[in-house]
């Protein structure tokens, strides 16, 4: 069920490993009456995992129903997963599109990035894994 209302209760469910390290928070959205609603950004539930190392690898948005969803606005992705060098650099993100909703675009963007953190690659998928277009940055651009 799909709540009209506006959001009236925001939880967090928080997990931790065998070593107390934080690994994954996930959002919530209800209304009043504890029934998941969407929230301003269009979503009901918004999870965040993380590494060992306290770093952020995924974030990820879901309807009521737990299907992926897009944010809505500027860059309408449904999950970022990101990894990192040994130095805590981030040296890949990739951006997951929901193709349905934007049938003329690509479903996936890749973000190569050197171990100073400038961006080296940048590279489109379609729905199949095919790649699109790859533009390497020469000297890398933060």
């Amino acid at each position: 069920m799909i709540s009209e209302g506006r959001v009236k209760v925001m939880y967090d469910e928080v997990t931790y490993d065998e070593s107390d390290n934080l690994i994954k928070i996930e959002t919530e959205f209800v209304d009043a009456d504890g029934n998941p609603c969407l929230n301003d950004e269009g979503i009901a539930v918004k999870t965040i995992e993380y590494d060992s190392e306290g770093r952020k690898t995924r974030e990820a948005y879901f309807d009521v129903d737990g299907n992926p969803v897009a944010l809505s606005g500027y860059d309408p992705y449904d999950s970022v997963k990101t990894t990192y060098h040994d130095n805590g650099e981030v040296a890949t993100q990739t951006w997951f599109y929901r193709v349905k909703e934007h049938p003329n675009s690509y479903a996936k963007a890749t973000r190569k990035y050197d171990e100073r953190g400038n961006i080296i690659e940048v590279a489109y998928f379609d729905a199949e894994g095919k790649q699109l277009e790859l533009r390497p940055k020469a000297g890398g651009e933060r």
